[in-house]
């Protein structure tokens, strides 16, 4: 129902950019409605997680050893196995692996400051506009959203240049994009002029590129044996299926 909103905060002028030339009878116009959303600041959160670093991966085999897996048998429900199944995972490494603090920043780590404080600054501009304190607000905040994006794009493209700069002397650089960017990852995948939409044809796409750009090292010998602390020797596998 019409009656139902407030019209209080509407506005309504003759609009100077016209996007079609002009009618007398039907002059261009320019309508701002402003209203207060719900639109709360993003903050940093602390987020605990698995510091699989740190976990005591001897105790960990032994407590895996000592479970009788054949429960898991017994469910007719695919889902409560499942969980059944992670429950005992989680057991397991709530004894044997400590927790660690991971923020989850409210800006990724290659905004500059020049871009943090643009977006700081839309962010005032458009509560003031919402709530029509001045109406020069809303020229300003479009202003301002033009330079942020613009910002974004700028800081976006220095921070894959010096990735790809820095892949061979600070490999870390590379997997810290690659981990950033793994959840976002698109539905289909463009290699050859061939478009791949399933996960097998595109891990397989991506694993025939990589063959054909590897170069093993000159200095790797096959023969030599793999040296490790882990306690890899203790765990036999007689077959996988």
């Amino acid at each position: 129902m019409l009656t139902d909103i407030d019209f209080s905060h509407i506005s309504v002028r003759h609009s100077d950019k016209p996007l079609v030339p002009e009618d007398k009878h039907h002059p261009a116009l320019s309508i701002s409605i402003c209203f207060v959303a719900d639109h709360p600041n993003r903050k940093n959160v602390n987020i605990s997680r698995y510091n699989f670093k740190r976990a005591d991966f001897l105790t960990m085999w032994y407590l895996f050893r000592e479970i009788d897996w054949s429960f898991l048998l017994n469910f007719n429900d695919n889902d409560e196995a499942v969980f059944s199944f992670y429950k005992c995972l989680n057991d397991v490494f709530n004894r044997t692996v400590p927790l660690r603090q991971t923020v989850t920043r409210r800006f990724p780590f290659w905004y500059t400051i020049e871009t943090r404080r643009l977006l700081k600054r839309k962010a005032m501009v458009r509560r003031l506009a919402l709530k029509c304190v001045n109406p020069d607000s809303v020229d300003e905040f479009r202003t301002l959203r033009s330079a942020v994006k613009f910002s974004i794009q700028k800081d976006y493209n220095t921070y894959l240049r010096l990735t790809k700069n820095n892949i061979i002397s600070n490999p870390k650089r590379f997997w810290s994009y690659f981990n950033n960017t793994k959840h976002n990852s698109p539905n289909s995948l463009y290699y050859n002029n061939v478009c791949y939409e399933n996960d097998g044809k595109i891990a397989n796409a991506f694993a025939d590129y990589f063959k054909s750009v590897f170069k093993p090292s000159t200095n790797y010998d096959i023969k030599n044996e793999f040296k490790s602390n882990c306690v890899g020797d203790l765990v036999k596998i007689d077959s996988v299926t």
